[in-house]
């Protein structure tokens, strides 16, 4: 990263990322999934009710869903954080919401953050690539181990 990139210059060149794959995560609910590779962060962009499919399903059914589950989307950032209180902290700082790790050999200690936005996901990555947030929120206390 260049050290002189301001938040909207860096914001602007991640947006030119493609994507590294794509896939269906639940067909019934149009749930899809893709994923990128921002800076050395993995992070992943789940969008919800997005029906692309409409073979076998009226058109009527198909906009009744449409207009009553319309699409949702977010981006899930997998650098863990160790510590609820110190990820609701830093979720907060940065709008977005918290959820414990999928698989965590400890329970309740890890937690990824998922966020409504691409800015301030950007703004999350940003501060990671430049120090910024060792400087807020100090680095990981333990490394992180997996129950499986």
């Amino acid at each position: 990263m260049n050290t002189t990139e301001t938040l909207e210059q860096f914001t602007e060149r991640m947006s030119q990322v493609e994507r590294k794959s794509q896939f269906v995560v639940n067909a019934n609910r149009g749930q899809y999934r893709e994923t990128f590779e921002f800076e050395g962060q993995y992070c992943h962009l789940e969008t919800s009710n997005c029906h692309t499919e409409t073979k076998g399903v009226s058109t009527i059914a198909f906009l009744v869903h449409t207009l009553h589950n319309p699409i949702k989307e977010h981006w899930n950032c997998f650098n863990l954080i160790y510590g609820k209180q110190r990820a609701k902290k830093i979720a907060k700082y940065y709008n977005a919401k918290f959820f414990e790790d999928y698989y965590p050999k400890e329970s309740d200690k890890w937690f990824f953050l998922s966020f409504d936005s691409f800015e301030n996901l950007m703004k999350y990555i940003y501060d990671i690539n430049t120090l910024k947030f060792s400087e807020l929120w100090g680095n990981e206390e333990k490394l992180y181990e997996s129950c499986i």
